[in-house]
């Protein structure tokens, strides 16, 4: 336990040090705006994704009701069709009201939005202009966004991060996922512990075998 102990207090004061040689140099709100900057941008394309998944559910309920409404219409001579095409129809239109898709995707359309706005402003400073309050100041209102979102689904996330990674070309942060996580990743919280191109690359240098991903 002692030893324990004092590793961990040299490694805060390893940690100390590195802070605040960065102060000293301007690295440390160097890496706190960059930091920042892809905060935005990986909630704003999660919130994207959202909005679209809800938008889409909203839209397929709303055909089920004005298919199966219109069929029972046509078809009302016959009685039991009708009475599927109206059972039908209830439901679409009970889930959407229960689960309310429209307005679910509105209020992360909004969030997206946020997102975009802070990082608009950022880039708007530029890469050297920006100072320590404006820094704080935009920390400061992502955690505002954030202390409003629903909980987060973790294997959405790392998708969010795949597309950022892929779009930067920064292959060795993509992570594959199973394709089951790929697919229910709007509906199920995974637990994710696959590692990305760049932490299996460097067990294989190493010689370690990687542990067994799982659900």
């Amino acid at each position: 336990m002692e030893r324990g102990t004092s590793q961990e207090t040299d490694d805060d004061a390893t940690k100390t040090q590195e802070v605040a040689e960065d102060l000293q140099s301007g690295e440390y709100f160097w890496k706190l705006r960059e930091g920042t900057v892809y905060r935005c941008r990986l909630s704003s394309r999660y919130h994207r994704r959202r909005e679209r998944f809800y938008d889409f559910a909203d839209r397929i309920t709303n055909a089920v009701v004005l298919i199966a409404g219109s069929a029972a219409f046509a078809a009302a001579a016959n009685a039991d069709f009708v009475k599927v095409a109206g059972l039908l129809a209830a439901l679409a239109g009970a889930t959407t009201l229960v689960f309310g898709f429209s307005e679910k995707a509105r209020r992360h359309s909004g969030f997206a939005s946020s997102y975009k706005l802070i990082e608009s402003e950022i880039l708007k400073v530029g890469d050297f202009d920006y100072t320590e309050e404006q820094v704080n100041s935009w920390r400061s209102r992502i955690a505002e966004i954030e202390s409003g979102e629903p909980p987060a689904l973790r294997a959405l996330i790392v998708l969010c991060q795949n597309d950022i990674a892929i779009a930067e070309g920064e292959w060795g942060k993509f992570t594959q996922l199973p394709r089951h996580k790929e697919w229910f990743a709007h509906l199920v919280d995974f637990k994710v512990d696959e590692k990305s191109n760049e932490e299996l690359q460097a067990e294989s240098r190493s010689g370690s075998q990687p542990e067994p991903a799982r659900a």
